[in-house]
């Protein structure tokens, strides 16, 4: 089980099996030119908004280019590394 992790105001949180999430995750895929990743991935929030998804596995990575999102992938990178060792 995925524990979510949080740090000031950028928590991470793993993705949950809702459709706003996937959403989201879509639409952040798309921004980055890049196929949204598959369900074992850990998502970063920025005001309330996912803005960075790293699968859990093989850290393939998808962000938001057009927001400042460079402390919640550093976050995301290191929740990963937790995570997956946890495995």
């Amino acid at each position: 089980m995925v524990t979510p992790a949080s740090t000031g105001s950028r928590p991470i949180t793993p993705l949950a099996d809702q459709p706003g999430d996937s959403v989201a995750v879509r639409a952040v895929a798309a921004l980055d030119s890049s196929q949204a990743p598959g369900c074992d991935a850990l998502a970063g929030e920025l005001n309330g908004e996912i803005v960075a998804v790293i699968t859990i596995r093989d850290g393939i990575l998808v962000a938001d280019p057009f927001r400042a999102s460079t402390a919640v992938i550093d976050l995301l990178t290191s929740h990963r590394a937790t995570v997956s060792a946890q495995v």
